[in-house]
């Protein structure tokens, strides 16, 4: 959306981009399809394919969550846990080591302490709310530092500024998961974070009718875990 100042986020949220639909819609038309025509297309990065999450549909969410979120890009997942998992595998490989904040969600928990290990990915678990103990639990391997804005379910709040000033001083990507708070309550992007996850099956979706998750940050890293 053009505009000569920053738009607030009721109106980001109302309409956070201006797409061009086909035949003129107002509003965003639902295209059930799994497969698209080629258009011209050369490489495979420019393929449409519903389960790549390339369709005009995902694009023209993705696009506003972008927009919601302050960021160059952001790409849909099918759940929370999809874009969280995705988006830590995109980044991490055997012998890789990640903090993670001790009170983060369950789902979380369980894939860091359970599931990365099988791929040789280990974790240390921090209290976010004491940064001073954050380097004796860094290692030579570390590459991420993991937290969320408002904890689910705790409600812990850590102090973002200085996990993102930690990450910055040793190197270390930072990653945010923003479901509690939402974009509308805290734009972690603003803040310096790397990558911004969200479960939009709570309060983004609002309504407990849908499942789905979001992971955004600059194109670079987006295109990262897109691939």
């Amino acid at each position: 959306m053009v505009a000569d100042h920053p738009l607030s986020v009721e109106t980001l949220a109302v309409k956070g981009t201006s797409p061009h639909y086909d035949e003129g819609s107002a509003v965003q038309p639902i295209y059930q399809t799994s497969t698209f025509l080629f258009q011209g297309e050369v490489g495979y990065e420019n393929v449409r394919y519903t389960r790549c999450n390339n369709g005009p549909n995902h694009m023209a969410l993705s696009a506003h969550i972008a927009a919601l979120e302050n960021t160059e890009a952001a790409m849909v997942a099918s759940s929370g846990m999809a874009a969280i998992s995705t988006a830590l595998l995109a980044f991490l490989q055997a012998g890789d080591h990640l903090l993670m904040q001790n009170t983060c969600y369950g789902g979380t928990y369980d894939f860091v302490t359970k599931n990365l290990p099988a791929w040789k990915i280990s974790h240390s678990l921090i209290d976010a709310s004491q940064p001073n103990t954050w380097k004796a639990a860094l290692k030579p391997s570390t590459k991420i530092i993991y937290v969320e804005s408002l904890c689910n379910p705790s409600s812990d709040v850590p102090d973002l500024q200085a996990v993102v000033s930690f990450a910055k001083a040793n190197s270390l990507m930072s990653f945010i998961d923003n479901t509690f708070a939402s974009p509308v309550l805290c734009r972690p992007a603003d803040l310096g974070f790397d990558i911004v996850l969200e479960s939009a099956t709570k309060y983004m979706g609002g309504h407990s009718d849908l499942i789905a998750g979001s992971y955004a940050g600059s194109k670079r890293n987006v295109q990262k875990v897109s691939i």
